[in-house]
Formats: C-alpha cells, sequence, structure tokens
C-alpha cells in the first residue's frame, strides 16, 4: 500500500478528507506503509494501530505507534462499533481473509469511514496465501481454499452491501478506497 501513500489511490488525501481520530493498519509487513502512516496521523492528531502478525520495526518514529501482534479479523472485533475512520488492509491477500476482515469493518467502521484495500488487480484472477502466521495463530487454509472466489470478487460483493467505491487505480497492482455506508 506504501506505493499509494500519495500517488496512485492517493491514500494521504483520503485520510486528510476524512479527518481520522482512529486509523488502523492491517497488515504491516515491514512497515514500509506504517512509516508513511505515523507522520500524518501525528500531523492529525489521529491514533494509529497496527494489527500485523509481524513484529513492530524498532525504529524512533514508529515508538509511539499501538502495534498488535495478532490477526486481522480477530483483532477487529475488540473495537467499539464506528470507531474507525481508516482501515488500510493489505494482509494475506486471499478471498476468506479479505471477506472476513470487510465483514467485521463493515461493523467497526463509522459511516462516512473509508477502507482502503492493494493488490486488487495482482489478484483479480487468483488468491494469496501463506504457509502460516507469524504470531503463531492458526493458518486457516482449509477454510480458505473452500472459497472459490478470487480476493477481488470478495472486495466488489462488499459494494451495495455496506460499502461504495470512492477511488479505484490500476497502478501499482491495484487499489481501492471504499467508503462505509448505513445500508
Amino acid at each position: 500500500m506504501h506505493d499509494h501513500f500519495n500517488t496512485g489511490l492517493n491514500v494521504e488525501e483520503l485520510i486528510r478528507q476524512v479527518g481520522p481520530q482512529l486509523v488502523v493498519e492491517l497488515g504491516a509487513g515491514s512497515g514500509l506503509n506504517t512509516r508513511q502512516l505515523a507522520p500524518l496521523c501525528r500531523e492529525l492528531g489521529a491514533r494509529l494501530i497496527v494489527i500485523s502478525d509481524g513484529r513492530k520495526p524498532e525504529v524512533p518514529e514508529l515508538a509511539w505507534v499501538d502495534w498488535r501482534w495478532q490477526i486481522s479479523y480477530l483483532a477487529l472485533k475488540s473495537f467499539t462499533e464506528g470507531s474507525i475512520d481508516v482501515a488500510s488492509v493489505d494482509t494475506d491477500h486471499n478471498s476468506w481473509t479479505v471477506d472476513q476482515e470487510l465483514g467485521v469493518l463493515a461493523e467497526k467502521v463509522r459511516e462516512g469511514g473509508v477502507v482502503v484495500l492493494h493488490d486488487t488487480v495482482s489478484f483479480a484472477l487468483n488468491n494469496g496465501y501463506m504457509t502460516g502466521y507469524g504470531s503463531g495463530d492458526s493458518y486457516r487454509i482449509g477454510e480458505m481454499l473452500k472459497d472459490d472466489r478470487t480476493y477481488t470478487e470478495v472486495v466488489r460483493s462488499w459494494v451495495g452491501r455496506g460499502y461504495e467505491v470512492v477511488r479505484e487505480t490500476e497502478e501499482s497492482n491495484g487499489a481501492v478506497a471504499l467508503r462505509r455506508v448505513l445500508l
């Protein structure tokens, strides 16, 4: 998602438009996107929570970030309904996981809040799978393989079911921004 910060999808502009109090990043990898989100959140006075199965990079600029070493769709359940203003999703890119994430986010993102998702072009015809979670939690590959939809098909399936497309690009593996709308 870091390639879309101020180009492509232009996540920075979307975040500024929302004026968030809480930004949640799902899937941080090595923290490249987090390093872009952190100064913006600080400037805007927003809290940044990262949920990742990877460890927090030991760099001073991320010391203040609330980093939760957990699985995205499970950790999201602990948030208050409507408390999230912006969510950035860049996890394991399979239909089952993103369906779980968007389902929980539909309850936790406030009306008018934004969910940005990466790799919608690169996973338009298939799914991404990992060999396991870095946190040691059970990787539900059996359940994942039962879902024959692609990552992108599942993202599209949520349009009209609590989300509308705000912005989309095919640049840098594709990305989409969804606005949370009440049904």
